[in-house]
């Protein structure tokens, strides 16, 4: 599919049966990527999404998983390679966020938040970065929000701010480590985002499940919730080549929250 942005590449999509993952996903597949799609739940959406990925031409296929256990990410991402022969793009998507104190929360839930919303990117760049180091290119883009910026005591999850800030940290190594051999590495930050939220738990800032109130949208420039495919819009940048010298950034898309 010449012309196309990501014609020949190859993406692993992480969190892709729904929201920013899902539009991400489509997003990819109408520039011509093929695409390894991943969740660790939901795996009728998870087929349905990559159904929708191939009605635009490119080779799209379930590759279901728990990335935040090691094993798990490592097999899924060499079935991946097995199977394409590489990976030109991990967009690492997939994220929880319980809300809970530091005095309530347990080990195991504590452990289950880094797993997933920090080393999963790992497991999966130490898997598929070789393969990368020996084409000379590659792409690894993350979503990491400022979350404590805009928020006062009582705000968002301490779980999530400090899985988020490591994952910052994370992509800032790796994109110094690995600019050398051509692979780019970056993160989006999305701000208040209309997207669907199975778990209210996790959301205690919104008793009605909405970010919608008119009070809480006065906050932002913008006077607005973003869409999912708007951050999928900024993910679809950094992890193509008209991002080509841009490594170790992160892009707000956020209608200016975290100004």
């Amino acid at each position: 599919m010449p012309g196309l942005r990501l014609s020949g590449k190859t993406a692993i999509i992480t969190g892709a049966s729904r929201n920013i993952g899902a539009a991400t996903a489509l997003a990819f597949a109408q520039e011509g990527c093929n695409l390894a799609l991943n969740a660790n739940e939901s795996r009728e959406e998870l087929d349905a999404v990559a159904e929708r990925c191939r009605s635009f031409g490119v080779e799209a296929i379930s590759a279901p998983a728990d990335i935040g256990d090691g094993e798990e990410a490592t097999r899924m991402a060499n079935e991946v390679l097995e199977h394409f022969g590489k990976v030109d793009i991990l967009a690492s998507i997939a994220a929880v966020r319980p809300h809970k104190s530091v005095a309530t929360v347990s080990v195991e839930e504590y452990r289950r938040v880094m797993s997933v919303n920090l080393d999963a990117t790992f497991y999966l760049a130490h898997t598929i970065v070789p393969r990368m180091i020996e084409l000379g290119t590659g792409s690894i883009v993350t979503v990491a929000q400022d979350i404590i910026h805009p928020w006062s005591a009582g705000g968002p999850p301490f779980l999530s701010a400090a899985s988020k800030f490591g994952l910052l940290g994370l992509v800032r190594g790796l994109a110094v480590e690995l600019g050398c051999h051509g692979i780019r590495v970056n993160a989006v930050g999305p701000g208040p985002i209309d997207t669907e939220r199975r778990h209210p738990e996790w959301y205690p800032e919104m008793p009605d499940g909405s970010l919608s109130q008119e009070g809480f949208l006065k906050q932002i420039p913008m006077r607005r919730l973003g869409r999912s495919e708007e951050v999928a819009s900024a993910i679809l940048f950094l992890a193509s080549d008209e991002a080509s010298y841009i490594t170790g950034a992160w892009l707000p898309c956020s209608g200016g929250y975290y100004m």
